[in-house]
């Protein structure tokens, strides 16, 4: 059964809608056998010139694509892999900061060259500045429990050595040696206690006084090419001696 429409060009009794309905319902693998009576009783659908639907579908979806650049063959688009900090380490999103009063001298180190790059250090300042069996051997067991808590090329926090002398640990000693060790292994991200007690001391100045007063502390400090800087107990004497002096002629 097929549409039956009258005045529509036929072949073998079957219009060229239904023909070309019933070769959509087929398939394009059923060339050779289209039963054409299905074209009647699930619908037309209409199309433009020779093209069937299947086709003008492909075809439209074709040229919707932008085409590629002359010259140019189409990639695929990849994610690029995160690109690595100067040591090659993987930077973190959030970096905690550890605790290391509760870990054990015992546990194994993460970074074993660490641990006995840090312990050679602490035996040379031990034997130069003369320090006590006692002192070393703290030095040693703090050294141990950082190293178990802190991952190979990782930073050390000043802060979370400072906050282990409540275990027992030399923390200033500590700090003395990973600073001997190597640069970047140590993490200041503690106030400088010389500088709190300055602010502390000096910031009621008048600001003409406060200003000249900074220009004698950084030479103090930090040196001239013709002056080296001061040991921090110099700068700290010497600021303590000149200021009642400052505090007399600022209210005057």
């Amino acid at each position: 059964m097929t549409c039956r429409r009258p005045a529509v060009p036929v072949r073998e009794g079957v219009c060229r809608l239904c023909r070309k309905q019933a070769a959509l319902i087929a398939g394009p693998d059923n060339k050779f056998a289209v039963d054409y009576s299905v074209a009647a009783v699930t619908g037309q659908q209409l199309f433009f010139a020779d093209l069937p639907v299947s086709e003008r579908s492909r075809r439209a979806k074709t040229a919707a694509r932008p085409p590629a650049p002359p010259g140019r063959a189409l990639t695929a688009v990849t994610t690029p892999p995160p690109t690595p900090t100067h040591d090659g380490a993987q930077q973190l999103l959030y970096d905690p900061p550890r605790d290391c009063r509760h870990a054990s001298s015992l546990d194994p180190p993460r970074d074993p060259l660490f641990l006995d790059l840090a312990l050679r250090h602490a035996e040379l300042l031990a034997e130069h500045q003369g320090w006590p069996p006692r002192t070393l051997q703290q030095v040693r067991r703090g050294l141990r429990m950082l190293a178990s808590c802190h991952d190979p090329g990782e930073p050390i926090r000043a802060s979370t050595v400072t906050g282990m002398s409540s275990a027992g640990v030399p923390a200033v000693r500590v700090l003395d040696v990973l600073t001997a060790a190597g640069d970047g292994i140590v993490l200041q991200d503690r106030p400088d206690s010389l500088t709190v007690w300055i602010d502390a001391q000096f910031n009621d100045l008048p600001t003409q006084i406060r200003q000249e007063l900074q220009i004698w502390i950084d030479v103090l400090r930090e040196g001239t090419p013709r002056r080296r800087a001061r040991p921090r107990r110099t700068t700290f004497a010497r600021l303590a001696g000149i200021r009642p002096f400052l505090l007399e002629i600022a209210v005057h």
